[in-house]
């Protein structure tokens, strides 16, 4: 599996922090891993834990679509999605164009899977 940005790391209540990531899709035929050019899509974050959802279609913002930063856009966390509770989640970004949807990260072989989110308790909270 070529992906990246499966794993990020946040400490709860970092409200304006920024998450990252970079939207890469496999061609099964060839094994060729690209990145994606994100233009005409709206672009969320989902994050959850077992079955429950804990942050739902949270809008991620693209960076401009050319050269180096084809492929990109970011969440920044916000009151709501900085706090959700310590622990580890499971993520995917979507993009959505009318009636175009696609989900990252993917296998090699287009399938969707996951990225892996580990929210932390700030070092001055209350042990």
């Amino acid at each position: 599996m070529a992906q990246y940005n499966i794993k990020t790391v946040y400490k709860r209540g970092e409200v304006g922090k920024v998450l990252n990531f970079t939207c890469r899709a496999a061609d099964p035929s060839t094994g060729t891993v690209a990145v994606v050019d994100l233009t005409n899509y709206t672009m969320t974050l989902n994050v959850w834990k077992g079955t429950d959802p804990e942050i739902d279609n949270a809008a991620c913002t693209k960076r401009t679509q050319s050269g180096s930063t084809t492929g990109q856009c970011y969440h920044t966390l916000d009151a709501t999605t900085a706090n959700i509770a310590k622990g580890e989640y499971r993520f995917e970004v979507k993009g959505t164009y009318g009636s175009n949807v696609l989900y990252f990260p993917t296998n090699i072989d287009g399938t969707r899977t996951y990225g892996y989110l580990t929210v932390q308790e700030p070092r001055n909270a209350a042990a």
